[in-house]
């Protein structure tokens, strides 16, 4: 994505540079954040003008999922010459067999070095993203006007007339990335915890120094310093003197390790899986 093209097409609609937004840093911060850790479920508690650039990092991570399983198949057709691959770890196998699974690996491509296992299951992220404003008003509609324009309405469940909740999502659906710039941030923060993919998940605050909420991220340590599972970054603008930067919060409920071993194992048998797949017709 041309990020400097993208900015003036959003800047068409909504302007990152007032009091109640300042978010013109913020917005590629969480489009960087969703492109790096690919969420499946995304959620903005509060729209405006980072809402595009959320959507537009759930949509390009599709595309590039997309690409990359296309990238896959077209690299492979080598090593169905070898047969199924040997059992352990790719030192203990004949050198012919690791070279040719190395060039597969370092194939200099979008799909170099990626892990087999994260290609089993398509990735479709959606982006909720949840308005309080009604359909009735005027915002709602340039909203709507700059997700269809921007053609990423695709991606995006728009929820309006309401402020954000747990119970207007699936029972069963894991958030992976939530973003809030309201300001009940210890509710929003009791309510969305238990529900959030404890594989790292992701809640964003932004400006969380402010006389209100200054205290909130402090309390939001306590409650879970028992458990040990919460790890805080918080980063500053020090430059402005309103919205001011964030904090991001990352669940480490599940602190499963996995040996470099054990991945490479798995990845291992998730290969043959990816062929039998989409190369030698098996289901």
């Amino acid at each position: 994505m041309d990020q400097v093209a993208f900015a003036e097409q959003v800047r068409r609609y909504f302007t990152p540079w007032t009091r109640m937004s300042g978010t013109e840093h913020m917005a590629v911060l969480l489009h960087s954040l969703v492109r790096s850790l690919r969420p499946t479920v995304v959620i903005e508690d509060g729209s405006g003008y980072t809402t595009g650039f959320l959507a537009r990092a759930v949509k390009d991570n599709t595309l590039d999922f997309d690409e990359e399983v296309r990238l896959l198949i077209a690299k492979s057709p080598p090593l169905l010459e070898l047969g199924p691959l040997p059992p352990g770890p790719m030192e203990s196998w004949p050198i012919e067999i690791r070279k040719v699974v190395r060039r597969w690996l370092d194939s200099g491509d979008k799909s170099s070095w990626v892990d087999p296992a994260y290609y089993l299951t398509a990735h479709r992220p959606r982006f909720y993203c949840f308005e309080n404003l009604g359909e009735h008003e005027p915002y709602v509609a340039t909203l709507r006007k700059a997700l269809t324009e921007l053609d990423l309405m695709g991606v995006t469940e728009l929820r309006t007339g309401g402020p954000f909740s747990v119970d207007k999502l699936p029972p069963d659906l894991s958030i992976d990335l939530i973003w809030t710039d309201f300001y009940e941030y210890r509710d929003l923060f009791t309510k969305v915890w238990p529900r959030l993919n404890p594989r790292g998940g992701v809640m964003i605050f932004h400006w969380p120094w402010n006389d209100v909420q200054r205290h909130d991220i402090e309390w939001m340590k306590a409650q879970r310093r028992e458990a040990d599972d919460l790890e805080v970054l918080s980063i500053i603008e020090p430059h402005k003197l309103v919205q001011s930067g964030c904090a991001i919060l990352r669940k480490t409920s599940d602190k499963t390790i996995i040996s470099d071993t054990e991945r490479e194992l798995t990845a291992v048998r998730s290969l043959e899986v990816f062929l039998d797949r989409h190369l030698r017709g098996k289901v």
